[in-house]
């Protein structure tokens, strides 16, 4: 098993938008390349993928620098009091996506690619959102060093709201 970068150009992006479909139950394939693809221009960007060696992918993730004026910090800076935004975003890797093919999950992949991501950033803290009723994911984020920083956040009007998650990052996790 290998993990390596990925990128917008990448020959394995069909199979990380399957498994991101499958794993987020999504039907739009074009529309999470697309998002995937401008994602993949955003500063600080990293993606990572789990590749067997047959050259199966079996999981992704990524995520890039949070900065002033984009859309989705913008949205999280709402949700934050003053003293928040300082500790959470001020020099902040925005985990956007972690997902692993389904048949092989609970073998210890999502934990590699974690650590592994958070490897190639040199920030001081990473941020994510997840559902509030993504119990799994609530507590392997736990169970990794990640604390809740709000339980229920209306990220995003008009949808449920979200648990946001933080970690602040140490020498070893980061490069």
């Amino acid at each position: 098993m290998k993990i390596k970068p990925f990128t917008n150009t990448d020959k394995d992006l069909e199979a990380i938008v399957e498994i991101y479909c499958q794993s987020f139950k999504k039907e739009n394939a074009e529309k999470v390349l697309q998002t995937i693809i401008k994602h993949s221009t955003y500063e600080g960007f990293s993606g990572i993928k789990y590749v067997r060696e047959s050259g199966k992918v079996l999981g992704f993730a990524y995520g890039y620098s949070s900065l002033p004026g984009q859309f989705y910090q913008g949205k999280l800076q709402l949700q934050l009091n003053a003293e928040e935004r300082i500790q959470w975003l001020d020099n902040c890797f925005e985990f956007v996506e972690l997902a692993v093919a389904p048949e092989s999950r609970k073998r210890g992949i999502g934990r590699v690619l974690l650590d592994e991501l958070l490897k190639t950033t040199s920030h001081a803290t990473s941020i994510l959102t997840t559902s509030t009723d993504n119990l799994p994911a609530i507590q392997f984020y736990k169970k990794n060093a990640w604390q809740v920083v709000k339980a229920r956040a209306a990220v995003i009007p008009n949808l449920p709201p979200l648990v946001i998650m933080g970690k602040e990052l140490t020498k070893e996790e980061v490069k």
